[in-house]
């Protein structure tokens, strides 16, 4: 038990920085069709919702 606490913390830290690092790159068309995708679903859902 005492050895599982200490092992998160530094895990955690360095996987953010690595994405922070990736994120300046151009939108590609593959990510943005990909966010129109979720995005025309979630409205979907949300009007299935309503009714």
């Amino acid at each position: 038990m005492p050895s599982r606490p200490p092992a998160p913390p530094p895990d955690a830290p360095p996987a953010p920085k690595a994405r922070e690092a990736e994120t300046p790159r151009p939108v590609t068309l593959r990510t943005r069709l990909l966010a129109i995708l979720i995005n025309a679903l979630v409205r979907l859902i949300c009007a299935t919702l309503r009714f």
